[in-house]
């Protein structure tokens, strides 16, 4: 009997082998094939789950235990004060979310914003370079910022204003606001029946204001005309007509005023500008930028002589004065550090003598 069913005499049933079984698959019909497709998704889905899992818990296993990299860049490391001082500012650029100064000098104030460092310097009046350094920190990450000031050079020590005082004592001239000393042009006039008699500057000579400010230079009948140099002495932000900062002017004066070729200093002695002027003004752009090689100096010497004039690569080039120890003073032309061209001598005692010089030598 199989199944309940009774077998009849002689027949004899073969057993068969079963069918292999396919887990999840219908072998029959449309069913068996949507099954299929839903193991498959699951199996997909499962698969791109479990890799999200490993590498995100990786990557989040990455971030807890690993410190990211800390960029820091500042946009100077290495910072130049002149001795007068002033304000310097440092940009700051990172990702860390904090950062701090670490170092403290006296001569230099700092004070930072979130990207911004200040630095505050002061006027140095010692005669020593000042050298210092800071750090700026972020995180592991360190930089650090040099700071040097430069000591005030004898031109800003203004040492050379007692000079221009020594020279004038017995002078040619005085004026109701200044005083000369050098060469004049005396002109006589018919007035009924008496000769009158006039004195101007005329020649080379010095023409200084009771203010300090000076004129070394040429004259024509009084006026300033040739060449000269114009030193603004006077304390204060004083200078010189239509030239900002112009303390030291070098150049061609016609009838008191800057016309022709020359060149303004600021009181530092930087170039600030060199070219054309016409009826007192720069005929170009003022200030330039200038990589020049002439500088408006002061230079003492170990016999306390002082040089104040123009300068090319450290020597004396160009127009200048010499004042001595003694009183005197010689104003003229140089070249390569020596007397080269016209000059004068201003004596204390109130002589002079003009002429030319050739390499420091009086040859007529």
């Amino acid at each position: 009997m199989v199944c309940g069913v009774p077998i009849p005499a002689g027949v004899q049933i073969q057993a068969q082998p079963p069918a292999p079984v396919v887990y999840g698959v219908y072998q029959g019909g449309d069913r068996g094939k949507l099954e299929e497709k839903s193991i498959m998704k699951r199996f997909l889905f499962t698969l791109f789950i479990s890799i999200f899992i490993v590498f995100g818990v990786k990557s989040q296993s990455g971030i807890l235990n690993e410190t990211p990299e800390i960029f820091l860049k500042l946009s100077d490391t290495i910072v130049e004060f002149n001795a007068a001082g002033g304000y310097y500012y440092i940009t700051v650029k990172t990702n860390a979310p904090s950062w701090q100064l670490s170092g403290k000098f006296f001569w230099c104030n700092k004070s930072y914003s979130d990207t911004l460092i200040e630095l505050e310097c002061k006027v140095n009046l010692s005669d020593l370079v000042r050298s210092d350094k800071f750090f700026v920190i972020a995180g592991n990450v360190s930089k650090k910022v040099e700071v040097i000031q430069k000591p005030l050079t004898p031109l800003e020590k203004e040492n050379w204003k007692r000079a221009l005082i020594n020279i004038m004592t017995n002078v040619t001239l005085n004026y109701e606001n200044g005083k000369y000393k050098g060469e004049i042009f005396q002109k006589k006039e018919q007035d009924g029946n008496r000769i009158m008699k006039f004195n101007f500057k005329n020649g080379l000579g010095v023409y200084q204001f009771f203010e300090k400010d000076s004129y070394f230079g040429e004259f024509e009948l009084g006026d300033y005309n040739g060449k000269g140099i114009f030193i603004v002495a006077r304390g204060g932000e004083f200078q010189l007509p239509y030239c900002n900062n112009c303390r030291f002017y070098v150049g061609n004066w016609v009838s008191d005023m800057k016309s022709g070729t020359g060149r303004c200093y600021d009181k530092t002695g930087k170039l600030l500008y060199q070219g054309a002027f016409n009826d007192d003004k720069p005929k170009e752009k003022y200030p330039q930028s200038h990589n020049n090689v002439y500088k408006f100096d002061c230079i003492e010497y170990s016999n306390f002589d002082k040089y104040l004039g123009e300068t090319k690569n450290g020597k004396r080039e160009g127009l200048g004065v010499l004042f001595y120890e003694n009183g005197d003073a010689w104003y003229g032309e140089w070249k390569e550090d020596k007397k080269n061209g016209k000059g004068i001598d201003l004596l204390y005692n109130g002589s002079i003598k003009t002429g030319r010089w050739k390499d420091g030598v009086f040859i007529e």
